[in-house]
C-alpha cells in the first residue's frame, strides 16, 4: 500500500452505508436498544433533514452509568466531526487520528448523512490493501495472509 493508495481511495469507498442513527428526542433505553440489535458502538444524531447535529457512542452511555429517562439530547456529543464521501482516507486517518475519534458520519455534498467510517473500517482497508482476508471457517487463525 502507498501513500497514493491512501490519496486516491475516498472515504465514500470505505464506508459502512449501513446506517443507525439516532434522534435528538429519542429515549436513552430505545437508543441502546439499537446500538444492541444493530450491533453498531456508535449512532450519529440527525435531524429532520438527515444531517448530523451529534453522535453518541456506547462509551457515553456506559460512562453515564445509569440513564433513566433522559434522551439522546441531554447526552449526546454536538461536537460532531463529519467527512466528505469525497475525502481521502489519508485525510480522513488523519482527521480521526489528531482528534481522538473513532467514528464519522460521512454526508454528500448536501449535507446528508450517507454513511459512517469507524477506525475499524478504516484498519479493515488497510488490512484488506496489505493481503489480509478472513480466515476460513472453522479454523482458529484470525485471518489468512495472501
Amino acid at each position: 500500500m502507498t501513500m497514493s493508495d491512501m490519496q486516491k481511495t475516498t472515504v465514500g469507498e470505505v464506508m459502512s452505508t449501513k446506517l443507525s442513527w439516532a434522534k435528538a428526542s429519542m429515549p436513552i433505553a430505545d437508543l441502546t436498544a439499537l446500538l444492541i440489535d444493530e450491533g453498531v458502538s456508535a449512532a450519529p444524531v440527525l435531524d429532520d433533514a438527515r444531517r448530523p447535529i451529534g453522535i453518541i457512542t456506547k462509551t457515553d452511555l456506559v460512562k453515564l452509568g445509569d440513564c433513566g429517562a433522559r434522551t439522546v439530547a441531554e447526552l449526546m456529543t454536538t461536537t460532531t466531526y463529519s467527512l466528505q464521501e469525497s475525502t481521502s482516507i489519508a485525510d480522513a486517518i488523519a482527521t480521526m487520528g489528531f482528534e481522538g475519534i473513532h467514528h464519522a458520519p460521512v454526508v454528500n455534498d448536501d449535507g446528508t448523512v450517507t454513511g459512517m467510517l469507524s477506525s475499524v473500517d478504516l484498519l479493515r482497508w488497510i488490512a484488506q490493501r496489505e493481503g489480509y482476508k478472513p480466515a476460513a471457517s472453522g479454523t482458529r487463525r484470525a485471518f489468512d495472509h495472501g
